[in-house]
């Protein structure tokens, strides 16, 4: 089996929460609580959850735009977190992102032959005229036109934009794209394209996605791999088929139960819903982090975290109640 390009091991991510006269440290914010997982090379890893689970955070951990709290970060077998600024610079290269909303992600100023020709100037790679040669290829792969390098943003529709996002993220030849949300601004039709767009990348160069989103049905269709997470924890992993086909934690059951379908009757759920609210990340429940709304809770739910229970090769799940029943 090959090496796992991405793994991520222990990564906690605290935010500090201030109050007072004097802005001091009151509390904080447990954004990611202990997440391990590992990307393959040409492999996608989803990671699917509520708003506010922390999805884009440990997107964000992974390439160090956020500083970890504590955990161990290895791509291609180096530690990310011993380097230094440039040598973290230089290994960016084949860590890129897509960013959620595309308008916002673009310099209004800026023209889209600045845009995605920008990662080339700062990591000085070619001539100005091999620069303006690889923007035009870059432009030609994601479906656009050579003569849209001289327009800007405001410009383009929000597929085209985020066309763009994609072309910029793939101008230094990465192994590792983030997409963190990447279609979810996006019209229904034009999801589609991007979606499809992100497929065929993927099989032409190889390419490995962390791919953050909610929704589901897009996940299933895209993945190797879905990662569930709640209040900062990955509680259940597993191969995609594997997953959607027998989910075992609540939750999963719970978030699968609300994938819409055209006739209600053919729905495959059953299970009892949910009830509560996601508990603030600031004060996480103890225990097991779903047991306040999780109809199958017992007594040792609310002491201890679950331990990690196999079900089948890789699928992976943290429930004390499923671990026991097998």
């Amino acid at each position: 089996m090959r090496e796992p390009l991405l793994q991520v091991q222990g990564l906690k991510k605290y935010f500090p929460v201030k109050g007072g006269l004097l802005q001091r440290r009151r509390d904080r914010v447990h954004a990611v609580e202990g997440v391990d997982f590992e990307i393959r090379s040409g492999q996608t890893l989803s990671l699917v959850g509520e708003t506010g689970c922390g999805k884009s955070t440990t997107g964000k951990l992974v390439v160090r735009l956020l500083e970890p709290t504590e955990g161990t970060i290895r791509f291609r077998g180096i530690d990310l977190l011993t380097l230094s600024p440039r040598e973290m610079r230089n290994l960016r290269r084949e860590m890129q992102i897509i960013f959620q909303d595309p308008f916002s992600s673009l310099n209004p100023r800026l023209t889209i032959r600045q845009t995605v020709g920008e990662p080339l100037v700062l990591h000085e790679k070619g001539s100005r005229r091999e620069r303006d040669d690889k923007v035009v290829h870059l432009l030609r792969k994601v479906g656009l036109k050579p003569e849209d390098r001289f327009r800007y943003p405001h410009e383009f529709s929000g597929g085209q934009r985020q066309r763009v996002g994609i072309a910029r993220a793939l101008a230094l030849n990465p192994r590792l794209i983030v997409a963190d949300e990447p279609v979810s601004s996006l019209d229904v039709s034009i999801q589609a394209q991007v979606t499809n767009l992100l497929l065929d990348l993927q099989e032409e160069l190889g390419l490995s996605y962390l791919f953050i989103s909610h929704d589901l049905g897009l996940v299933e269709h895209i993945s190797d791999e879905v990662a569930v997470m709640y209040l900062g924890r990955i509680i259940e992993r597993g191969p995609a088929r594997s997953l959607f086909a027998n989910p075992r934690h609540p939750y999963t059951e719970a978030l699968l139960d609300s994938i819409p379908v055209r006739d209600p009757r053919q729905r495959k759920g059953g299970h009892r819903p949910l009830s509560g609210d996601v508990p603030s990340p600031i004060h996480p429940p103890g225990g097991c982090p779903f047991h306040p709304r999780c109809p199958l809770r017992e007594e040792i739910c609310t002491q201890t975290f679950p331990g990690l229970f196999e079900f089948s090769p890789g699928h992976i799940v943290h429930c004390h109640v499923r671990g026991k029943r097998g």
